[in-house]
């Protein structure tokens, strides 16, 4: 069965000479009861007729300021359930890749006027750290699925993480 998402995203965790994750900190857009500010990877929705590694670059570079190429983007994980973004309810999916940063010099000058009120801050969070918070990370069971990536010496399929 085929499922017709109202919202695809593409997420990018990237991953510096530290393997340290980027993560933003703003209001959550996605509607979870309780959750009011959570921390989550750069990106976003995924526009009409765009490939999601396409998606995933984009929304990096506009979010961050970070330009990665489409070739340096491994499949990491996805997360599928029902929510709502914005006007937006029904099944949605985000679909994460990694990738390595080519520095950790970070700019939102290219987010959205929206976006930039939403954002409290970024941060570069050892894995361990990431691991042990009791702050609010989405999707969950991300610091889970980087070590395992870091330790990895190849992945061969992408995980299901819960919604």
């Amino acid at each position: 069965m085929t499922v017709m998402y109202v919202r695809r995203s593409a997420r990018v965790a990237v991953l510096d000479a530290e393997d340290r994750v980027l993560l933003l900190h703003a209001r959550f857009r996605r509607s979870v009861p309780g959750v009011d500010l959570a921390w989550f990877l750069p990106g976003g929705g995924v526009e009409h007729n765009e490939d999601l590694t396409a998606a995933a670059v984009r929304e990096l570079a506009e979010e961050t300021g970070i330009a990665v190429d489409q070739t340096s983007l491994t499949a990491l994980a996805h997360t599928e359930g029902d929510g709502t973004v914005g006007e937006l309810t029904g099944p949605m999916r985000d679909d994460v890749f990694v990738t390595r940063a080519p520095s950790t010099a970070v700019s939102t000058a290219g987010m959205e006027e929206h976006e930039r009120r939403a954002l409290d801050r970024h941060r570069w969070w050892p894995l361990a750290a990431l691991a042990d918070t009791d702050e609010m990370v989405f999707p969950v069971g991300l610091a889970a699925v980087l070590r395992d990536f870091t330790a990895a010496h190849c992945w061969p399929d992408p995980r299901q993480l819960p919604w």
